[in-house]
């Protein structure tokens, strides 16, 4: 009895800690950006988004081509003439009185028409150009797509070595924290004994606070861009989001900042959006072409008095013909049209020199900032050491009273500028290398 109550319990107790673990947010960690990519390209809404955006492009097209396909169609009609139509003949026809006339009704007040009908566009310019734009669309949207994902790995990157910036900041405010503390205990004791003076301990005390404070907003700015990369992904900003790398630690590997403008998504769905214009335009100029098409249509034709119909006889008709229609006149909204598409065309080609001058000034300010940050961190690492010695140099010196306060907390301050500086740099130059690795990989995959 008692093993079956102690059996009872572990099950009971299994099942709680199933149930409580399961609210619990799961733990995703990442070595490096491309396994954050890769883990985002299976797991965030818009990648399939965009296959289905993609997806529907072709359909477009494939609906514009079978616009081109003859058309076949069944109908029936049921007509009932309430009143039938009435001739006026010369009675004389019916040696009848002259100058007289005798009314004669045709036809039969019931009638029914069942049968099938087919028809083909000979020539259609307007359908032609239609299709043509429609190709072009199609292509746009792949263009379209390749720019989209292209800025949301570029937006990843950011916020992924932003996120490493505010971490690695993070440790540097905790730990200068610690040493404000420490500066400001060492301080107190001596203020107690009357060793320090008034002034010169409050400005420790504040330094602390402030180093505190400093401590709290980096840890803030650290949680925000840690959600904004969690939404980037496809993940709930509630998850634990951990990155194993860090930006002290990078192996920095030299890369080609050349790539070419001509095959990035961007300039290419600029020209492609200036081609579909075009052909917009040409699509308008020849909406008002006369068109001819083909047509048939065979149906059995069932006539009489009778509301019964069923054992009525039934005649075939068969007919086969060519169909030429041109609007003359559509009160100059044909002319207001091909002005519009002018205009949609002009547009196009001006976004699209704005587009190539704005990809041309971030390759240009890409390559520069990965010359200027290499440059800048060639020494860097021996300028941070030094900078923590005489960080711990001015603490021993001040504390033997061979310095003042003011020289404590501007050594301090020194350290601290020149870690921050350090970390930011690491940021920019690794963001900028994989914005350039991302665009060569990009056109590379458009060619």
């Amino acid at each position: 009895m008692a093993f079956s109550r102690l059996r009872l319990s572990i099950l009971i107790f299994s099942a709680w800690l199933l149930t409580s673990g399961s609210g619990l947010g799961q733990i995703l960690q990442f070595e490096s950006l491309d396994a954050l990519l890769l883990y985002a390209q299976k797991q965030a809404p818009e990648e399939e988004i965009r296959a289905l955006q993609l997806e529907r492009g072709q359909t477009v097209e494939k609906m514009a081509q079978y616009s081109l396909f003859p058309k076949i169609r069944a109908f029936g009609t049921w007509d009932d003439y309430l009143q039938l139509p009435v001739q006026l003949i010369p009675s004389e026809a019916f040696g009848g009185e002259p100058g007289t006339f005798t009314e004669i009704q045709f036809g039969t007040q019931y009638q029914l028409n069942l049968g099938i009908e087919a028809s083909l566009p000979l020539i259609n310019i307007g359908l032609w150009n239609q299709i043509k734009s429609e190709k072009y669309q199609a292509e746009m949207v792949s263009r379209e797509i390749a720019s989209q994902q292209l800025a949301w790995k570029e937006q990843i990157s950011r916020q992924y070595y932003l996120l490493l910036l505010h971490q690695e900041s993070l440790e540097i405010a905790q730990k200068n924290s610690e040493a404000a503390d420490s500066i400001f205990y060492s301080a107190k004791a001596q203020f107690d004994v009357g060793e320090l003076e008034p002034l010169p301990y409050q400005r420790i005390k504040a330094n602390a606070f402030s180093a505190k404070n400093q401590e709290e907003i980096q840890r803030k700015q650290s949680l925000k861009t840690k959600q904004n990369l969690l939404r980037l992904i496809g993940e709930s900003p509630n998850e634990e989001l951990i990155l194993s790398e860090r930006l002290r630690n990078q192996k920095l590997k030299d890369i080609n900042p050349e790539y070419e403008l001509d095959q990035l998504p961007d300039w290419q769905l600029a020209q492609q959006q200036t081609q579909l214009s075009a052909q917009r335009l040409q699509e308008a100029k020849t909406a008002y072409f006369p068109t001819l098409s083909a047509s048939g249509r065979f149906y059995q034709q069932t006539l009489s008095n009778d509301f019964n119909l069923q054992e009525k006889n039934a005649f075939e008709v068969g007919l086969i013909g060519l169909n030429l229609e041109w609007n003359l006149f559509s009160g100059g909204k044909q002319r207001l049209r091909s002005r519009q598409a002018k205009l949609d065309w002009e547009i196009a080609q001006r976004q699209e020199q704005i587009t190539q001058e704005t990809l041309q000034e971030e390759k240009l300010g890409l390559q520069a900032e990965i010359i200027q940050n290499q440059a800048v961190l060639q020494n860097f690492e021996e300028v941070i050491t030094l900078y923590e010695d005489n960080f711990h140099l001015a603490g021993v010196q001040w504390l033997e009273g061979l310095i003042t306060v003011d020289e404590l907390l501007q050594v301090q301050q020194e350290l601290l500028e020149q870690q921050r500086q350090y970390l930011g740099t690491l940021a920019e130059l690794c963001t900028a290398k994989a914005l350039i690795a991302f665009r060569i990989q990009s056109s590379i995959s458009t060619r």
